[in-house]
């Protein structure tokens, strides 16, 4: 180790030099040579250091001491850094918790209600299949049956409410612009495929 004088400190900007107790020139240091150091440096200390030469050959102080002022001690205790990385850790975890609880939470009404009622709530469409076993799973009176449609001018598949309305609509009513392909399949996309 060298040992050198503070002879200019920048505090702002976190750096200075050292005047070496025993040679010439100055030596730069910059603020994360001091890792641990329980207070900055001021002007007038006396430094121990180590030299590292960058890559322009100029040297600089590494691994920098204060004289006379020992390394930061890690505290025990409730105001520690034991105690502080655990309440880090704990802050990390709460989005986690709280992102969990809400997902198991809608899954659970999810799971208790009419697939077609949540799938509503939310703007997406079930297929036949999904429709027809929510039917199964939550008996209620539908009052989507074939004698409860009539023609109300609907023509295409975003006015439909369902396949079975969208069947009724191709079957019966004139004018409708719901199957493209002409197999007799309506609003593929929409209600009655994939």
């Amino acid at each position: 180790m060298i040992r050198g004088r503070l002879q200019r400190w920048n505090d702002d900007k976190g750096f200075g030099f050292i005047r070496p107790l025993n040679a010439s020139g100055d030596v730069f240091v910059h603020i994360s040579a001091f890792k641990g150091m329980p207070r900055r440096p001021v002007v007038g200390d006396v430094i121990n250091y180590s030299l590292e030469t960058d890559r322009e050959g100029r040297s600089r102080a590494i691994k920098a001491t204060i004289e006379g002022s020992g390394p930061v001690r890690p505290r025990r205790g409730p105001s520690g850094s034991v105690s502080r990385a655990r309440r880090r850790s704990g802050s990390r975890l709460k989005p986690v918790f709280v992102t969990t609880v809400f997902v198991i939470a809608v899954a659970s009404v999810a799971l208790s209600q009419d697939w077609s009622g949540i799938a509503q709530f939310f703007g997406v469409r079930l297929s036949e299949k999904t429709d027809s076993y929510s039917d199964m799973s939550v008996p209620s009176a539908r009052s989507d049956s074939p004698l409860s449609y009539r023609c109300e001018g609907k023509v295409y598949c975003s006015e439909m409410r369902s396949c079975e309305e969208a069947r009724f609509y191709l079957r019966n009513c004139p004018g409708t612009k719901m199957d493209g392909d002409r197999d007799g399949l309506p609003c593929e996309r929409q209600w009655c495929g994939w």
